[in-house]
């Protein structure tokens, strides 16, 4: 949950979720409101990898961005690919933010 997304998408700093353990493995989201590098007026999602005490290094992973009321407008992308520790996959374009708040995924 992102709270005050309209105040907060004016900063382009990064977001960071609380880091979360996963078999063992620690990841974090880093999620900027206004796009990454050339991707301006997007919402970027990326998994980053911080901890991995078994040394695996392929992982499948899903980010969803769920819709508050109509689940058929819920976003979801997966992908498998190989991980190393502080390595970041994800997407620079997961929508477009005038969607965001069109499509109504957000209420202020």
């Amino acid at each position: 949950m992102i709270h005050n997304y309209k105040s907060r998408k004016l900063d382009e700093k990064p977001l960071y979720s609380k880091p979360m353990e996963y078999e063992g493995s620690l990841w974090r989201l880093t999620v900027y409101l206004q796009g990454n590098l050339n991707n301006k007026n997007y919402l970027s999602v990326f998994v980053e990898l911080i901890k991995n005490p078994d040394n695996i290094n392929h992982f499948e992973y899903l980010i969803e961005l769920v819709h508050p009321t109509e689940s058929k407008k819920t976003v979801i992308k997966e992908h498998q690919t190989k991980f190393t520790i502080k390595e970041c996959w994800g997407y620079s374009k997961l929508i477009y933010n005038e969607e965001i708040e069109n499509q109504r995924f957000v209420d202020e």
